[in-house]
């Protein structure tokens, strides 16, 4: 059991490894001035694209906090409509369930320009064109799909008899969900949410 638990920490190392090899020469890059082959490191070196990338007048840095906040309230949004849809997916069959999978899944089966053109369309008449809510609620189509599915998968495999047990000893729906579900749940909902914000 030992020998296995080394062999699965060196197999990780080295997964590490070779996950994070690419991005080295971009970290010297950052910090090279003047890099030509065929030498194997650079023949000056410099902070300023750092500098420069960090400075108030770049926008590198308003831009990412805006970048993280879109990414942010995307996420959570998308786990607000994705946890009640995905278990109403997971846990019951009822007539028309196909169907509902297949309009989910629409967003990311049908073309991006298509669905920009129809969004644009409508933010238009809605007055969302070119503001922050304009472009969370854009980033939201294409990642619902993703996270319901990934919470529909999710409750497929949850038991609501330990909700139906809390319930019985008297806790509430919000202390049943607190309690119960979402720790059951959390580490798909991480999962989805990870993925959401990614997109």
């Amino acid at each position: 059991c030992g020998m296995t638990a080394n062999w699965r920490s060196l197999a990780g190392s080295v997964l590490a490894v070779l996950l994070v090899l690419p991005v080295l020469p971009l970290g010297v890059w950052s910090v090279a001035h003047g890099w030509r082959f065929p030498d194997l490191l650079p023949q000056a070196w410099s902070l300023q694209p750092w500098t420069t990338a960090l400075s108030p007048t770049s926008g590198v840095l308003h831009g990412f906090a805006t970048t993280t906040l879109i990414a942010t309230a995307t996420a959570l949004l998308a786990a607000l409509v994705g946890v009640p849809a995905g278990r109403a997916l997971g846990l019951h069959r009822f007539r028309g369930r196909a169907l509902v999978t297949l309009f989910l899944l629409a967003p990311a089966l049908l073309p991006g320009l298509a669905v920009v053109f129809g969004l644009h369309g409508l933010f238009l008449r809605l007055g969302l064109t070119g503001t922050l809510p304009g472009v969370i609620l854009a980033h939201l189509i294409p990642v619902l799909p993703y996270m319901t599915l990934i919470m529909a998968a999710v409750f497929a495999r949850f038991d609501t008899d330990f909700e139906a047990q809390a319930r019985t000893l008297g806790a509430t729906p919000f202390q049943t969900f607190r309690a119960v579900t979402l720790p059951a749940i959390l580490p798909g909902l991480l999962t989805g949410a990870l993925f959401a914000f990614l997109v």
